[in-house]
């Protein structure tokens, strides 16, 4: 994906050939009401896998190289050119996408009050694509051993939806902060825990 801001008199014509697109990719990925209408600053989500880069001066193959972390060689191969071929400035390069890293991401929900809010779990929805881990915050550590649960509402539902890990945090607060004392007792007394 790239994105293209919108210079004074550009059309979506102009766009579409820069980036070697049609306008109805443009049209359909931006969801553009009036495609005669463009603003100059208006942003275009160009709908390719990778980049475009176009050379500036003092750019050579192997400083954009560097910059995009790829290969020289690989750089010249994709963009059909030698690998000791002087860049003009303006000539248009493509970056291939670079392989994704896996990882593994968090999100806490933490709904308030009496009730989880229709936005929260809006939010939760939304990101739970993207996520590894689904943390309801919190289970409060009650001084007595026992455990206070949050309001999960939907949230078991959206986890299990998305493949995400329902995680369980166990928290020592009391009054609407972390005490000290209680997860010293939780800690340390046998009994409790």
């Amino acid at each position: 994906m790239q994105i293209h801001v919108v210079q004074r008199n550009q059309t979506l014509t102009f766009i579409a050939q820069t980036y070697g697109t049609t306008v109805n990719a443009l049209i359909e990925t931006n969801e553009i009401p009036n495609p005669n209408n463009l603003v100059p600053g208006q942003t275009i989500v160009i709908p390719i896998i990778g980049n475009f880069y176009w050379v500036q001066p003092g750019d050579s193959l192997w400083s954009i190289s560097q910059k995009f972390n790829i290969s020289v060689q690989e750089l010249a191969t994709v963009n059909r050119i030698s690998i000791n071929q002087p860049l003009q400035i303006g000539f248009r390069l493509y970056i291939p996408p670079r392989p994704k890293v896996r990882a593994e991401f968090n999100a806490y929900v933490e709904p308030r009050g009496t009730s989880v809010s229709p936005e929260l779990e809006s939010s939760a929805r939304k990101a739970a694509p993207y996520l590894t881990y689904l943390a309801p915050f919190s289970f409060q550590a009650l001084r007595d051993g026992n455990l206070k649960e949050p309001l999960l509402n939907n949230f078991p539902a959206i986890a299990s939806a998305n493949n995400n890990v329902l995680m369980m945090v166990i928290t020592n607060q009391e009054a609407d902060g972390f005490s000290d004392e209680l997860g010293r007792i939780l800690l340390n007394d046998i009994f409790y825990q």
